[in-house]
């Protein structure tokens, strides 16, 4: 039984929907609830609203996991961007309606509405709706790649600083592991150039004062020489101290063991006496 009551405006929700979509009564589920009935809302399409499009032609087969999961994270950004402007605090009740339309382009919706379908509707939030895409798309399958490109944390050939920190970014939303930001943020401090650190600790004051992910890739796309210059390599660093100090490498060390042992002595002077035959005596002479 279709149900309306007048809006309560003391209720965000009820105001809101009032107001967005203009009704001057609210659909609600039973006589004895301020619940809004959801089902009985028209959705109407919104001009200018993101759709999801994947185009690989052309994509070499190296690039084609960032490609992919990039074009997937910025479409979630521009949705819950595009939406939440226009919905403000219904944005959670009535994004999944709007993302089967939005999957069109990419025939995925009919897998999005099959998956989402399977969640009680009062739980399909925006978390909801990302596990599904998420789930539709495989993402959860291409961890090797998304790791693989994630720890990379030194630019690749011909990639600058913003390509880097789009690369790096991106694949870290795709892992859905916020408990290693620190983790990355130290990996991506330790391999810039050794006047890229000296910078970034002097502006954070400390590696453990950068406050985000976000915050050091935006400090470095504002100031891309970060990503130029000398890199020591810690190893070969404490290698040569250790030469410099007159101590043997290991391999050096083998060599002279294997030069000084009585065992190599004796074959060494084995080697040279052979085929020599016996030793001759000096003849004796009277004094």
């Amino acid at each position: 039984m279709a149900l309306d009551i007048r809006p309560v405006l003391s209720d965000r929700k009820h105001e809101a929907v009032a107001r967005i979509f203009g009704y001057e009564t609210i659909p609600v589920v039973s006589p004895h609830s301020l619940e809004i009935n959801w089902s009985r809302v028209h959705y109407e399409y919104k001009e200018g609203a993101p759709t999801l499009q994947l185009q690989l032609h052309g994509v070499s087969a190296a690039d084609i996991p960032l490609r992919i999961i990039g074009t997937i994270m910025d479409f979630l950004d521009a949705f819950e961007k595009f939406y939440k402007s226009i919905f403000d605090i219904l944005f959670d009740d009535v994004a999944w309606r709007y993302m089967e339309r939005a999957l069109e382009p990419s025939n995925m919706s009919s897998k999005f509405d099959e998956a989402i379908m399977k969640i009680d509707k009062k739980h399909r939030h925006w978390g909801a709706i990302e596990r599904c895409i998420r789930d539709i798309f495989l993402l959860n399958r291409m961890q090797t790649e998304i790791f693989k490109d994630l720890f990379a944390t030194r630019p690749r050939s011909g990639e600058d600083a913003d390509r880097f920190a789009y690369r790096i970014k991106t694949m870290f939303r795709a892992a859905n592991i916020p408990e290693m930001e620190k983790i990355i943020i130290t990996k991506i401090h330790v391999e810039l150039p050794d006047l890229g650190q000296e910078r970034v600790r002097n502006h954070f004051k400390s590696v453990e004062d950068i406050p985000s992910l976000d915050m050091l890739l935006g400090f470095i796309c504002d100031h891309p020489s970060l990503l130029r210059g000398h890199w020591t390599d810690p190893i070969a660093w404490i290698r040569n101290m250790f030469s410099d100090n007159g101590t043997e490498s290991d391999g050096q060390s083998r060599r002279n063991h294997s030069r000084s042992s009585p065992g190599s002595l004796r074959a060494r002077s084995h080697r040279r006496n052979r085929g020599r035959g016996p030793k001759r005596q000096a003849p004796y002479r009277r004094a």
